[in-house]
């Protein structure tokens, strides 16, 4: 439901040198990995140097890699043996990752995007109109909060947490670019929405 403004990506630490007791000999694909788990952390510096200048549907794909090789390398560190199609296809994949790695970091420079910084006051007026609502739906709740639904709770609370995390945003000194205002408005209105929706259980 609701969105994080960013995330922090971290470059993944890979180093595997594992020798099979049995099976297919694992090391080419051990060898693919670490070398495709090179180009990615060499990635993932350049983007951490300058995060909000790239694009959301960059660092989905990023974080999606870094999934997958996550898995790779849980499945690497494991004592099971392999048959030689899976080595293969291993290391197809680690090609795969390794050549997109590279591509991309052919293309950083391209691919970064100036932000636009907004006026932050408007973000800080939808703020506390969404925050004067629930607030009162907040006291009603901690009121009684008996009367509502554990799944009712859970999502006050969550949202309660994403509020706080604005509202120690909007506070701060630092400036609110374009993407990250869109996002906030987007997640404002989710909760003002649930919440008229929830009036009836509320004041009803």
């Amino acid at each position: 439901m609701m969105k994080k403004l960013s995330a922090l990506l971290m470059a993944l630490v890979m180093c595997v040198s594992l020798v099979a007791c049995g099976g297919a000999d694992p090391q080419p694909a051990i060898d693919s990995f670490n070398s495709a788990s090179d180009a990615y952390d060499t990635l993932i510096d350049k983007i951490n140097a300058n995060i909000e200048a790239y694009p959301q549907d960059l660092l989905d794909a990023i974080s999606e890699m870094g999934s997958t090789l996550t898995e790779y390398k849980d499945m690497l560190e494991s004592d099971r043996e392999y048959t030689e199609e899976e080595v293969t296809g291993m290391v197809e994949v680690f090609t795969e990752v390794e050549n997109w790695a590279k591509d991309m970091d052919a293309q950083l420079e391209e691919l970064a995007v100036e932000a636009v910084v907004v006026d932050k006051q408007l973000a800080i007026e939808l703020f506390n109109g969404v925050s004067t609502m629930f607030d009162a739906a907040g006291t009603v709740v901690n009121a009684n909060p008996d009367a509502f639904s554990k799944e009712f709770t859970d999502t006050m609370v969550e949202m309660a947490g994403i509020m706080s995390e604005y509202k120690t945003l909007l506070e701060s000194d630092q400036e609110l670019t374009e993407e990250e205002f869109n996002i906030m408005v987007e997640d404002l209105i989710a909760i003002e929405e649930w919440l008229v929706e929830a009036e009836s259980q509320l004041f009803g």
